[in-house]
């Protein structure tokens, strides 16, 4: 009996290494980094409208082997108020912001990226840094989110997205 039992835990455990290491799991090491910043989106008055991810599990190509999280987050905030949230949460999170984009064109999508503060913790994944970013779309933007669409036509809501993007796992 006692042996019996020691291959069924055996076997459930194997079992239990299949599923966490497959693309159907639930642990996505990157919604754990944005996880704090999202929290805050939702503190500033946020509505989450989707996530969309990927948890690095699967060999099915080579990009697939990085985990990869983006929350978008509707805010009953104008564009500049949007930018001000999104690089306060950032430097809260120990994040430095920089943009390419003058941020007073209203015609221009503009994505806050810091690829250099903060190594990957996690050791089951390659060494590097951390890729983080928020973005804050223009006004009128048609933005999709796993298939539902939303336009908005009031300067006073923002669509913004926080996305993290790890090393590629160890092989």
């Amino acid at each position: 009996m006692i042996i019996f039992s020691s291959i069924g835990l055996i076997f459930a455990g194997y079992l239990l290494y299949i599923y966490f290491h497959s693309p159907f799991s639930p642990n996505n090491l990157a919604a754990e980094i944005t996880r704090p910043m999202e929290k805050a989106l939702v503190k500033a008055g946020g509505v989450k409208k989707c996530s969309l991810g990927d948890p690095g599990f699967s060999s099915f190509g080579s990009d697939n082997w990085r985990p990869s999280h983006t929350g978008v987050y509707q805010l009953q905030v104008g564009r500049q108020e949007a930018i001000g949230i999104i690089t306060k949460i950032g430097k809260e999170n120990g994040y430095d912001f920089k943009t390419d984009k003058f941020v007073e064109d209203v015609n221009a999508e503009i994505n806050f990226v810091d690829n250099t503060s903060k190594k990957n913790p996690y050791g089951e994944l390659s060494d590097g840094f951390v890729y983080v970013s928020g973005t804050v779309n223009r006004y009128g933007d048609d933005n999709r989110c796993g298939g539902e669409s939303f336009f908005y036509t009031n300067e006073n809501q923002t669509i913004v997205r926080i996305r993290a993007s790890l090393p590629d796992r160890k092989k």
